[in-house]
Formats: C-alpha cells, structure tokens, sequence
C-alpha cells in the first residue's frame, strides 16, 4: 500500500474513532443533564463530590478528544470568555478565602458548570442534538414534578421507588421531604427553587410543541406542560408566581416577530387548564392518603392540555393572521374581563359564621385579617353582626383589634389596641367601634372571636373607615365566596409579610458582609462562615437567598462585574438576534423561520426565569440548578455561534490588527488553552476523588464508632485526615448525623471516647498495660498539636472555634478554652447558648475555688460570670429581637450574685443550695427597661425600671410583678420569702399560683417576708410568683429559699 492511500487510512480511522467518542462523550453528557435534580438538587457534599467526578473524567475524555480534533481555537464567543470568567474569579477568592475547603469545593463546582457548557456548546451543534437535550431536560423537570405530585396524593409511586433503591443497596429513603405544608417541594426540597425549575422549563415544552410536527407529539409536549405547570402551581412560591408574567412579555419579545401571538396563544391554553386544576385539586392533596378524586383530575387536566397541544397550533395560527387591530381589540377585552373576573372572585365574599353551638365545652374560635392603615390615625371599624347565645353569659362574641409593627411581623406579637365584649343582637344589626392605630403601625389586625359553649356570631360588610372625612378605605373580606382565602392571603400584604421583611434584613447584612472583603471576596461559602457576625436578629439561613449578592460576597467586585458580563452580553447578544431574525434584509429572514431559532427563544427565555428569580432567591445554591442555568446558556451559545459573526456579538469593532495576529497563532493557542484545562481538570479531579474518599473513610469512623470499635474508627479516621487535610472536622467535632449529635467521630472525640473506655476497665479492676497508656497519651498529644495549628482557621469558624474550646476546656487548658470560647462569641453574638457556655464554666470554676476556700479566686471568677450580663446587653444593642437568658443561665447568675453579696457572711453562704430565686435588679439582657427575670401585668398602673440601686417601682394602682422563671418547690417543704425595699411602704403582697393565694407580707423595717408550706403538689415546670403593689418604691431584693430546720 502506498503512503498516500495509507494516510487516507490512517485519517478515516481516526476520523470514525472521534465520531464514536463523540457520540459515547454525548451519552454521557445527557446523564449529568437528567440526574442531578433527582439527588436533592446535588445541594449535600454527598451528592455533588461523585457528580464532580463523574463530570470531570467525562471533561478530560472530551479534552483529549478536542486534543485530537487539533480545533484552532478553544473561546470562540464572548460567552465562553465569561464563562471561563467565573472559575476564575473562584480560584482567585480561594486566597482570601475565610474556609480554605469550602471555597476549594465552589470553585470546583463553577469548574464543573463551566465543564458541563464548554462541552454542551460543542456537542450539540445541530438541531437533532439541541432537540435530544432539550427533552433529556424536560424529560427530568417532568419525572421530578411527577415525584412531587405523587408525594401529595399519598405517595404511592415514591413508596415503590424508595423500596427499589433499598433493594438496590440504599441504605435509607432516597426521596422524602417531597410535600410538606400542603406545598410541593419534590427532589429539590425547596418549593421555591422547584418553581423557578419548571417554570423555566415549562418554556422549553412550549418550544418543542412549537416545533413539533405530528400530533402524538404535539400532544406530548401538551401533556408534559400541563404537569410542568401543575407544579409550578402547587409549589405556592409567590415571587415565582408573580414574575411569571415578567417572563411570559420577555417569551413574547424573543419569538419570531410573526409567530408571537401563536406562541402566546399556546403558553396561555396550556397554563389554563393547570390553573384551573390546582385550585380545584388543593382540599384533596395529603402526603398521608391518597385521593382518587386528585388523580383523576391530574388525569383530565392532562387529556384537556393533550387536546389543546393539538389544537393550539391552529388556534394560535388563525390568530396570528387576525388584523393586529382586531387582535388587539379582543385582547384587550379579554384582559379587561378576566381582570373584572379575578377583582370579582377575589372581593366576593360570604358572611362570616363562627359558632359553638354543639360545643360542650367553652372554647374561642377566632377569624382575623390583617389590613395596611396609617399609623398614629383614628379610623372606625364598621359592620354587621348577628349574634346569639343559647343562654346568659357575659358576652357572644368579642371584638379585638391588634397593631403589628415590623419587629411583630418578624417575631410574632401584637400590642392590642383594644377588645370590646358585644351581647347577643336581634337579627343582623350594625356596629362600629373607633380605634387609633399605634405610632410604628404597619399591619392591624382585626379579629372576630366567641368563646361560650352554646354562641354563635355571624359577620357581614366589614369595612374600615376613615374618621377624617368619613370615606371607607378599605373592605375587609372575612370569608371569600369561592373559598381562596389561603391564596389571597399568601398575595395580600406581600410587602409586609414575615418573609419578604425577612429578606430584605438578608440583604442588608449581606451588604455588611461584602463590605468586609468587597475586592477579592470572602471565598466559596463565605456567607455561612460570615453571616452570624453581622445578622440583625438571630436568624439560620446557610444562604444569602440572593445569587448576586452571595456571589459578591464570595468572589467580591471582581465576580460581580463577570455576573454583568454575562447579564449584558446575554442581553445583547439576545438582542442582535432578534433584530438578525426579524430583519428583512439578512440570510436567516430570508429562509423560512426554522425550529432552531423558536427553540433558542424558549432558551432565551428560560435563562431570564432562572437568572430573575436567583435574585429574590437561593435557587442556584443547588448546583442541580446552576448546571441546568448553564446547560441552557450552552445552548444559546451554540445557536449564536451558527447565526451572528463574532463581530455581531461584540459592542464594539474588533481591531484588524488584533484579528490578523490572533490568526497566525489561534491553532498554538487553541492546544495551550486546551492542555492547560486538561491539567485544571485533572487537578479538580482528584481534589474531588480525594476529599471523597476521605469522606468514605470518615463515614465508616462513624460506623465504628456507633459499635463502639474505637480502634477501627481511630484508623479510618486517620485515613480521612490524610486524604482531605483541609477538613478540620475530621480531626475535631465530626457528626454527620444530625439526630445524633452525642456521637462524634473525629480523631480527638474518638481518643475521648478510648480514654473512657480505658478509664471504665480499671475502674472494674481490670489491668490496662502501660504501652497502651502511653500510646493513648502520645495519641492525644499529637492530636493537641493538630488543634492547636487549627486553631488559626478558627478566626472566622464557629463551628471550629467551639470544638477547639471544648477540647482545651476538657484538657484543662482554661485560659485557651476561654479564649477560643470568647472567639465563639464574637462569631455568634445573638446566640444565648454561647453566653450560657461561658457563665458556666465561671460557676463551676467559681465553684472549685469556693469549695476550696480560695474567696479570692471565687469572687474573680464571680465579677467574670456578672460582667457577661453588660456583654450581652452590648451584643443586643444590634438586635433586632434581644434574648435574654434561658431560666438555667438565669440560675446560675441567681446563685453567683447571692454569693457575692453574701461573700462575707459565711452563715448565709451555707445556705446556697437552698435557694430558689435571688432577684438581680439590674439585669437587663434584652434592653426593655424591666428587669429580666420579672415581667409587668399592667403596664398602665405599673412600671418597674432595672437599676444598680433595685427594682424602681412607679404605681398609680394596686397591680404586680411576677417571675419570667418560675420558681420551682418541692411538696411537703417550707419556704421564705424575702422583699428588701429601699424605703418602706404600706402596702405589699405575694401569690404563687397552685400553692398560696394572696397574701399580705409581714413587715420587718424595710425588709417584707413569708414563710409557707407547700401542700399542694407543685408544677413540674415551676409556679409563678407574683408581688402585689400599690405605690412607688425601690425593690432592693427578692430572696426565695427553703427552710431546713
């Protein structure tokens, strides 16, 4: 054979090996495009480490197959740069990082979205391939939906496929969390997220049906829109909802200009029949029970939007060719009247009925609304009632109106304005009463009540008046006729509803977070190291609940303008196309409009739902949801690449030069740009394979751990260590499972757990050989040198910080556990746990010294204890909701001031133990003004003020104090009580509820006190203490302790 037929040879062989591992590289690339939102949307370590793995060994294969293409040129739009863009900007925040692991893991994630789009944008690069990955992507958003409903209509088919999985080898539920509170949250266990996921695919079905040509499929890609939207509806995710129609006008402007009306025609005769079904199929929906009644309307609605995927197409074409005038006419008089429609469905309303009349037992029955007023404004609440009552009582029915201010809607509360107590009426009658809202009011709640067995009140024409101008301002629906009272109420008030404040603290703190490192950024998971440091209310959210923000705070300024790269040049870029598609003067208009381009719009408009939506949500923390982001992104990157020049892609003139040099050089750079990926790649490879290996060793630590094979677990744990060194968990404080947080197996838990082990064998005198003592010690020596060198990534690791204290604090190293304790604190200010770990030790410091007769000590360690009291207070200056200690801090505290008072009276000290309350006057964690371990009953006859000089007391009436925590007693035993008033006064009682009624202290100069006996058998959870009052005074003290005589 001569050497030119030879080469042929050679180059169709090589050419058949390359369109074989195209198609395998293809194959396996739809796999990552459906799996991932089955696993949780990949949101667990456990889940994403082997989707890195496998994404990245599929890479490399693809590199190497690009290696052998010998392609010129690796970026080939302004998309790929940018894409490119945000691996960097990640490798580059991993410097700055505030956890070296973390931001590790989120650059590999990004280098795993980037991996997944370079090879989308390359592989599908015809109409067949986009088509294939297109209904790969519906094919998954519809099996999740599928999940999701069936979770809600009892779960039968999630109960056979978690029993699959089982006998495949899972070890636990595979799908769970899938509908809960009556809203569907599917494999991605987030409502909101699952409804910007089939949102943005539900425009991807319309695209196929679109395109599609034969019936079957038209009723195919029908069918699956229905069940798409289905869900979308059942998710109940408000912001999704409202930005629907943002992304339906965006659906609009990106089809072909002669084809929108036919494609808005189909969007609406699909989205309908859905509409219509979740309101109807909502009272049959349980997690627990299934409803053939749910699934035979699941079963209509898809039998109706198969028959309308049919028939939308013409529909929608006969409208398309309607004069745009007439269509706009009928348009606009079809807004009008289903916007006349919904105002009617919403403002239809029913009397109200609440009654008790086959009540035995007296119970309240309560209907409120919350309506928006003005503060500080009278206005008149105005409506009927009929109200009866089988026989005398001391009213029907009662009417409360309550004023909520942010911190209310936030935290729960309410200050009520007033409560009027109304007689039964004869027949409907008409009432109203007058109230002012309160200074900071932001929401009034009205509420209607009855309480007496044998009651009944119905309500009618409630409206809000102005007393002004006498104008009515609002009617409020108690019931609505058509029983969407759940849906209006999730709309009404969105502005001031608990979740949307909610965020927009987030936000703000976010704010505070990427000022801190705005340049370069905080790393990969910065937000959940950073967050407790700067939150305004002790709130847990692992997420910004923003991409753009978490991604600044991440990445700093530099990730933010590769985020505007790509928002403008998706917008851009989308817009040259269209112009490129609608002109009259180019190739491509030309031609008739092929399916592509209809596709690309459905593309188009499924990056603009995803990308919206991650802005008022955490959607793209599941990276099952940023994978699908740039799978979509990779498709739009390959239809631009066949219809607009690089040119036409760019805002500016590219400089000839420029071209002419890159030209000479674009095959070198193309195998550079190519080889170094491949390295990158291999290197994120194995970090993956590496931390999850370790992982997979740390897992069986546990295991043994749990059988209480300490050897085993010390020896698997040491593998961990080796393999993932970034991991401080596995040498301190690993607990993979939440409902078992007294089982940790890191090494230093583990070597915890040996040295009881051994400590417990010579205790039933068994011998331990010296060997194995001095091994175990040598074990804990070098494991105190690892704490201690991870002791410098504690800075901003509460986590970590914690551990490291407790060990130290268990090793006897105080003053490090104290130091690293107090770093906690600085961490998590709000958390009152924290404060209670710190008042602890000092009492049992305290408590060491004291027993020791050390006073000195005993009362340094005292004026440590109270002075946490002014560090909390200083903490809670910043908070939003200000705690105040828990009754078992308060105890302590009670017991550590008693001693300090009493330091020189050993008489007294003895007594310690027996005390029940010690009152100290000047606590006031949570800045109110009234001491915390006492609260008011009457604020308008009585206020009492925290001081260092006592309780000020300020009385116009006889009213009283009682305890935040109650006092708890034992039966049979006596006790005292003790008021010390600074100044004496005529009047001064106490009550403790179960136990004594009320009775008048006996008076000892400016000293009150009891004693009393405790017959009856107390509360287990204590009883309350009350002191009566009738006039101004300081209260010194108050002093409850048991008798032992």
């Amino acid at each position: 054979m001569s050497k030119k037929p030879k080469q042929e040879l050679n180059k169709l062989k090589k050419e058949i090996l390359l369109s074989r591992l195209k198609i395998i590289l293809f194959a396996a690339l739809m796999i990552i495009v459906f799996y991932p939102p089955y696993l949780q949307g990949l949101f667990f370590e456990k889940h994403y480490l082997p989707a890195q793995i496998f994404v990245f060994a599929v890479f490399i294969l693809f590199l190497i197959y690009k290696w052998m293409k010998k392609e010129p040129v690796f970026f080939k739009t302004p998309v790929d740069y940018i894409a490119a863009g945000f691996v960097i900007v990640y490798f580059i925040s991993i410097f700055a990082a505030v956890h070296t692991r973390s931001a590790i893991i989120e650059w590999m994630k990004y280098l795993m979205y980037f991996a997944v789009f370079y090879m989308l944008s390359d592989l599908a690069d015809n109409l067949k391939t986009k088509l294939i990955t297109l209904w790969t992507i519906t094919a998954s958003a519809v099996g999740s939906s599928i999940i999701g409903l069936d979770a809600a209509m009892g779960g039968k088919l999630v109960k056979l496929l978690n029993n699959i999985f089982k006998k495949l080898g899972a070890e636990t539920d595979v799908f769970f969390g899938l509908f809960v509170r009556n809203r569907v949250h599917s494999t991605l266990q987030y409502p909101n997220a699952m409804a910007s996921y089939v949102m943005a695919v539900f425009f991807i079905a319309i695209g196929l049906l679109i395109i599609s040509k034969k019936a079957w499929q038209k009723a195919l890609a029908g069918g699956l829109s229905f069940i798409l939207f289905l869900t979308f509806m059942l998710t109940k995710s408000r912001g999704a909802q409202l930005l629907f129609p943002v992304i339906l006008v965006i659906f609009f402007i990106v089809i072909p200009k002669g084809s929108r009306i036919k494609a808005i025609t189909q969007v609406i005769l699909l989205a309908v029949p859905a509409v219509v079904i979740s309101l109807i199929i909502n009272p049959y929906l349980s997690a627990n029970k299934f409803n053939t009644k749910a699934l035979l309307l699941v079963a209509a609605g898809m039998i109706i939007s198969a028959i309308s995927g049919i028939l939308s197409g013409y529909i929608g074409s006969f409208l398309q060719k309607v004069d745009w005038k007439v269509y706009a006419a009928v348009l606009s008089a079809f807004v009008i009247i289903a916007a006349a429609a919904v105002i009617h469905m919403v403002n239809a309303s029913v009397p109200l009925e609440l009654s008790n009349d086959a009540a035995e037992e007296n119970k309240t029955i309560t209907r409120s609304k919350d309506i928006a007023l003005k503060p500080n404004k009278e206005y008149i609440l105005s409506y009927k009632a009929d109200a009866r009552m089988e026989q005398e009582q001391n009213y029907a029915y009662f009417v409360r109106i309550f004023s909520l201010d942010k911190n209310n809607i936030l935290f729960g509360g309410s200050k009520q304005l007033l409560r009027e107590n109304l007689m039964n009426t004869n027949g409907m009658e008409e009432n109203s009463i007058r109230f002012i809202t309160s200074e900071n009011n932001e929401l009034t709640r009205i509420s209607f009540s009855i309480y007496y067995a044998g009651t009944s009140v119905k309500v009618d024409d409630v409206k809000i008046i102005d007393a002004d101008i006498g104008k009515v301002v609002k009617k409020v629906i108690l019931k609505n006729k058509y029983n969407l009272d759940s849906i209006i109420s999730g709309f009404e008030n969105i502005g001031l509803q608990q979740s949307f404040i909610s965020r927009l603290v987030f936000y703000k703190d976010g704010l505070k977070i990427f000022g801190r490192n705005w340049f370069l950024g905080s790393g990969g998971g910065a937000w959940d190291y950073l967050y407790r440091q700067y939150q305004s209310y002790n709130y847990s959210s692992s997420q910004a609940h923003n991409y753009p923000l978490q991604l600044g705070i991440e990445t700093g300024i530099l990730g933010i303008l590769v985020l505007l790269s790509l928002v403008f040049s998706l917008v851009f870029i989308s817009i040259k196309y269209v112009k490129e598609i609608s002109s009259g003067n180019n190739k491509i208009a030309q031609e008739e409009i092929n399916d592509s381009v209809f596709l690309n719009s459905a593309v188009i408009t499924a990056i603009a739902a995803l990308l919206i939506h991650s802005v008022m949500d955490f959607d793209f923390s599941e990276p099952a949801m940023l994978l699908l982001f740039w799978q979509f992104i990779a498709l739009f990157n390959t239809e631009i690449k066949e219809k607009l020049t690089l040119q036409q892609m760019l805002p500016f003139d590219i400089n000839q030069k420029i071209k002419k040099g890159y030209a000479g050089k674009t095959e070198t750079k193309g195998r550079v740009l190519t080889f170094a990926v491949l390295v990158i790649t291999v290197t994120a490879f194995i970090f993956s394979l590496t931390f999850n290996i370790a992982s997979a060793y740390a897992q069986k630590a546990y295991e043994y751990a749990e059988d209480n094979n300490i050897e085993e677990a010390i020896e698997n744990i040491n593998k961990a260590i080796n393999l993932d060194g970034y991991n401080e968990k596995y040498v301190l404080g690993f607990a993979p499972l939440t409902a078992r947080p007294d089982i940790k197996a890191g090494l230093a838990d583990l070597l915890f757990m040996k040295n009881d082990i051994l400590q417990k064998k010579e205790k039933n005198g068994e011998k331990i050989p010296e060997s194995e003592q001095q091994l175990l010690q040598r074990q804990l020596n070098e494991v105190n040198s690892k704490i201690m060198k991870l002791g410098k990534k504690a800075e901003n690791n509460l986590s970590l910080s914690n551990n490291i204290a407790s060990f130290c604090l268990r090793t006897s190293q105080i003053d490090k556990g104290l130091e690293y304790l107090n770093n906690s604190i600085s961490l998590f200010p709000l958390e009152p746990v924290l404060w209670h770990t710190k008042i602890d030790i000092y009492y049992q410091l305290m408590g060491n010294h004291f027993n020791a007769q050390d006073y000195e000590n005993t009362v340094k360690y005292i004026e440590s204890a109270l002075s946490v009291i002014d560090e909390a207070e200083e903490a809670n200056k910043r908070n939003m909701n200000p705690f105040i200690f828990d009754s078992g801090t308060a105890g302590l505290l009670e017991k550590m001031q008693f001693i300090n008072d009493q330091i020189n009276n050993l008489n007294e000290l003895r007594s310690i133990n027996e005390i029940v309350h010690y009152t100290i006057p000047y606590m006031d964690v949570n800045l109110d003004g009234v001491p915390d371990q006492w609260r008011i009953n009457d604020t308008a006859l009585l206020n009492a003020a925290a001081d260092n000089e006592g309780i000020k007391i300020k009385a116009s009436g006889r009213a009283y104090i009682y305890t935040q925590y109650y006092p708890k007693f034992k039966q049979g035993k006596t006790y005292r009580i003790e008021v010390q008033l600074k100044e004496p006064v005529d009047y001064l009682a106490y009550y403790i509820s179960g136990i004594k009624s009320r009775t008048k202290l006996k008076q000892q100069g400016n000293k009150y006190f009891a004693e009393f006996l405790v017959e009856n058998e107390p509360d287990k959870n204590g009883n309350q203490l009350r002191i009566y009052m009738e006039s101004d005074c300081t209260i010194e003290n108050i002093l409850i302790k048991e008798l032992t005589r």
